[in-house]
């Protein structure tokens, strides 16, 4: 195993009370965002906490989202044996490492349009899907005389019935309608 911080590796189920926020921690969460997501998919992950200060190093909003949800118990694995510098520098990285996360944007819309529709608990506004799906380009980028005209699935999905016609133009190359399921435009 790397050095690093001693853990058990296992993960517990405790009482709210027996552990605390880390002091001064300085990133700001959704707590009404992730409360949803706790009340949509459960606690799919446990929060790290040093044992031996019951400080939370990795999860101190999802914490606060159990408290305003009236939660007794949460999920938690433990971390053994840091130093005050090695606490701060898991807090800061925890963090951090999330601010320079990015998204593939097609992906992203794939993954939001297979769920057709019910976006409950991803975090996802259909504000923000709209937006995302308003930027993705819709000109594929085959081109080529061969093609004359298909019909293709956009993000498809076992028994989905989205489809987009393309067509090749002379002028242009491949073109391709948009079409709209499930109340999403789709590219």
């Amino acid at each position: 195993m790397p050095a690093g911080p001693l853990t058990d590796h296992a993960v517990h189920e405790i009482s709210l009370p027996e552990i605390r926020l880390y002091p001064g921690n300085a990133r700001r969460g959704d707590i009404e965002k992730i409360a949803k997501s706790l009340r949509t998919n459960g606690q799919y992950r446990p929060i790290i906490v040093r044992r031996e200060t019951s400080e939370i190093l990795a999860g101190n909003h999802t914490y606060q989202a159990a408290q305003l949800l009236g939660w007794d118990t949460i999920l938690v694995t433990y971390l053994d044996g840091l130093t005050d510098a090695q606490a701060r520098k898991i807090v800061l990285v925890d963090n951090k490492t999330n601010d320079a996360a990015g998204y593939d944007d097609h992906a992203l819309a794939q993954l939001l349009a297979e769920l057709e529709g019910d976006h409950t608990g991803t975090g996802f506004e259909e504000d923000e899907i709209a937006g995302l799906l308003a930027t993705l380009d819709p000109e594929p980028a085959v081109t080529g005389p061969w093609l004359e005209r298909c019909t293709l699935p956009i993000f498809p999905s076992p028994g989905s019935t989205r489809r987009s016609t393309w067509s090749s133009s002379p002028a242009t190359g491949v073109r391709t309608t948009r079409t709209t399921h499930h109340g999403l435009s789709l590219p």
